[in-house]
């Protein structure tokens, strides 16, 4: 198995040449709420030395108190990714990563939340805004992009997905995305470790539980 990420088992816990105290190739995106503290975390783990972690917070706009963020395996705003990841459109890539969250559980309407892994692609090599795609991965175990509250446990997931036949860069991400009732503010951290983004994978779609776009 060849892992195409640099630091996805967060052995580099502070090498982070972009953001100082920062994992290695590891970065955040927010598209509304709050980021309270992200980085790498060495007393919570599964593999030495750390894991990465995010920790957001809901914020009230005109209806709702809204979250939007991802934790990134990659070096990238989420928007713009020109240092991302070459990437093999058309090939059939396999994921896995452990996975520990204390976001709230109570999915009532109106509070809305998903928790899932995200890839993040662009449509150039030069990876600007207006090239920007995205795409969300579906695991075999959900049908709904919702990984529950972990009640303190890591768990691992794994699922394979074909790269989008029009993508040349890309991150992965785990995004977070909320909307609790105006007035409710909700946080949570979620950290994850020993991630695996492996693109040299050969197996019939009816084994490999294929993604497709």
């Amino acid at each position: 198995m060849v892992n195409i990420l640099i630091n996805g088992n967060v052995s580099n816990c502070n090498g982070n040449p972009y953001f100082v105290g920062k994992p290695l190739d590891w970065s955040t995106y927010v598209g509304s709420g709050a980021i309270i503290d992200w980085g790498s975390s060495n007393t919570e783990y599964t593999s030495p030395l750390c894991s990465a972690y995010i920790t957001g917070q809901s914020v009230d706009y005109t209806t709702f108190s809204n979250l939007n963020i991802s934790l990134i395996a990659g070096n990238s705003n989420g928007y713009t990714g020109p240092n991302a990841y070459n990437v093999i459109a058309g090939n059939t890539y396999y994921l896995e990563f452990q996975i520990k969250h204390n976001f709230d559980q109570i999915i009532i309407p109106p509070r809305i939340l998903y928790i899932m892994p995200r890839i993040t692609y662009w449509t150039s090599i030069n990876a600007l805004q207006s090239e920007r795609k995205t795409y969300n991965l579906k695991l075999p175990s959900d049908a709904n992009f919702y990984i529950p509250n972990t009640n303190g446990l890591w768990v691992k997931y794994s699922t394979t997905f074909i790269m989008p036949s029009d993508a040349v860069k890309a991150v992965l991400g785990f995004n977070i995305y909320a909307n609790y009732p105006l007035g409710e503010i909700k946080n949570g951290t979620c950290y994850i470790d020993d991630v695996i983004l492996d693109d040299n994978v050969v197996c019939p779609p009816i084994v490999c539980n294929l993604n497709v776009l």
